[in-house]
């Protein structure tokens, strides 16, 4: 019985995915919404619950909203899709809150508007 060596994998860096503008002003909407820090909502460890909150909405945002496929999201934010996938969810979840529901709406017209002034 034979092991199968993995493919070889590239060492050039990729470019950064054509919405990652994009999702740098994601992340500031929503950190100003949240009153989190931006730079929490780009560290690639759990954190506290509120900051855990504000980057599945911002996940939400960009993949509801915006249209970002699940994989690419992941990819802006150095996550797994199924961790988007998981976020979205959980955000979903949260809108029978009035407050949560209505905060959405905001960002979501925001990121809208930002989206078409963008292109």
């Amino acid at each position: 019985m034979s092991c199968r060596a993995a493919p070889p994998t590239s060492s050039a860096k990729a470019e950064p995915p054509p919405d990652a503008g994009l999702w740098r002003h994601v992340q500031i909407a929503v950190a100003l919404s949240l009153a989190v820090p931006v730079d929490s909502l780009r560290a690639p460890t759990r954190c506290r619950s509120d900051v855990a909150f504000a980057r599945q909405v911002a996940m939400y945002v960009a993949h509801a909203v915006l249209g970002i496929s699940y994989s690419a999201v992941g990819r802006l934010c150095g996550r797994d899709h199924k961790t988007v996938f998981h976020a979205c969810r959980v955000v979903e979840q949260r809108r029978d809150d009035p407050a949560v529901d209505r905060m959405l709406h905001v960002l979501s017209d925001f990121c809208r508007e930002m989206t078409e002034a963008w292109a």
